[in-house]
């Protein structure tokens, strides 16, 4: 039998497991799924659908997390408060990429 290890905390919440590797695995995914799923849900199924259009990606294109990071930061610059632009404009650029990497990781 193949035994494993595992202890770490991701946003306070603890995970630790002793055991068969095989069932360390499915532990893990359900742990991980618990921490991310109410993230999914928090996002509005619009919003998923609008982080094309946000980042101003074709809504047929094929598009890797690498481009959405390029994209961001380049629009993120040209809308960041701080450099003149809207507050509004770059949280909604924000919530887009978020989006996209929700949609892309899956």
């Amino acid at each position: 039998m193949n035994r494993t290890s595992i202890h770490f905390s991701i946003n306070g919440r603890e995970f630790s497991f002793e055991g068969d590797a095989n069932e360390a695995s499915r532990k893990l995914a359900e742990f991980m799924s618990s921490v991310f799923s109410p993230l999914r849900n928090a996002i509005h199924h619009s919003q998923l659908l609008d982080w094309r259009k946000t980042l101003k990606f074709r809504a047929d294109q094929r598009v890797t997390l690498q481009q959405v990071e390029s994209r961001f930061r380049r629009l993120a610059k040209l809308h960041h408060p701080d450099k003149g632009g809207k507050r509004e404009n770059f949280e909604a650029i924000k919530r887009a990429r978020d989006a996209a990497r929700l949609e892309l990781a899956s």
